[in-house]
């Protein structure tokens, strides 16, 4: 099935800012639907969904009148119970990141911070391959690992659509080459490929500058156009975090504004990956 938290998570943001824009609390909202308030909150916390005519009820009460933004509103209700195309590999996904994987899908930007590797969204097939095997070090039978780098790869189709990725990386990950040649040269002509695309922004903080805010490891803060927030997101070997709270993400929006001020400009970013290609 699709991932509901992620989608009800999404659908119910977007409702808790119609209500309060309007002037209606939590429980003006379950009188007029004739329920109980916590159902209420949980649809706005994501927890359960919304029925066609209860969604209706309330876009009419919250005053909705725009017929595009109901319609969307509407869409969004149903990808609930849609098939997506990572569908098929739920059998080797945790249901945290399909989560996050919906969650990337819908996002209109994303800014990646990664200290030690290629970001999986500008990965060749051949480089997500070697990093996954590495990354789990347990045994895994071949269609799992096919499974794992397919879901990687693909992920990057949104980058054709049009979604804004800024990504910055420090440079020891052009330090760390993996142990095939051809496909560390393949990789790095991808990335320099990657970052001439108008919509993709790399670039790298340097070893000269010194000590600096990426300490606390790799992130992604993803921003929606039509919802009020960013989320930040984690992943590790033992599992994915995703926080949404306006302190937490906060955050690491300064986080990422420490990164940004000591990190090179795109075009000194291309120079050095180009050196690297043609000298590693």
């Amino acid at each position: 099935m699709a991932t509901p938290s992620a989608s009800g998570r999404s659908l119910g943001a977007q409702l808790a800012q119609l209500r309060k824009a309007a002037g209606k609390n939590v429980r003006d909202a379950a009188e007029y639907l004739g329920c109980g308030h916590p159902k209420i909150s949980k649809i706005e916390n994501g927890h359960v969904g919304i029925a066609y005519r209860e969604l209706l009820a309330l876009l009419d009460l919250y005053g909705v009148t725009d017929p595009a933004h109901r319609e969307r509103l509407v869409r969004l209700s149903r990808q609930r119970r849609q098939r997506f195309w990572w569908t098929p590999y739920s059998d080797f996904l945790s249901s945290s990141f399909s989560d996050y994987l919906y969650l990337e899908q819908t996002a209109s930007r994303l800014r990646v911070f990664e200290p030690l590797l290629i970001p999986g969204l500008l990965q060749t097939p051949l480089y997500a391959a070697h990093q996954i095997a590495d990354l789990y070090p347990v045994s895994r039978d071949d269609e799992t690992m096919r499974s794992l780098v397919d879901v990687r790869v693909r992920r990057s189709q949104i980058l054709a659509q049009g979604t804004r990725l800024d990504a910055i990386l420090d440079e020891a990950v052009l330090c760390r080459p993996v142990a095939n040649a051809r496909i560390w040269r393949d990789q790095l002509d991808h990335l320099i490929k990657m970052a001439a695309e108008p919509n993709v922004t790399l670039r790298v903080v340097p070893f000269a500058a010194g000590q600096y805010h990426g300490g606390a490891g790799r992130f992604t803060v993803l921003s929606f156009s039509d919802l009020g927030g960013d989320v930040a997101y984690m992943e590790g070997v033992a599992g994915e975090v995703t926080l949404d709270a306006p302190a937490e993400v906060g955050l690491y929006n300064t986080m990422w504004d420490h990164i940004e001020t000591v990190a090179l400009s795109p075009q000194e970013t291309v120079d050095l990956i180009q050196e690297v290609r043609d000298h590693g």
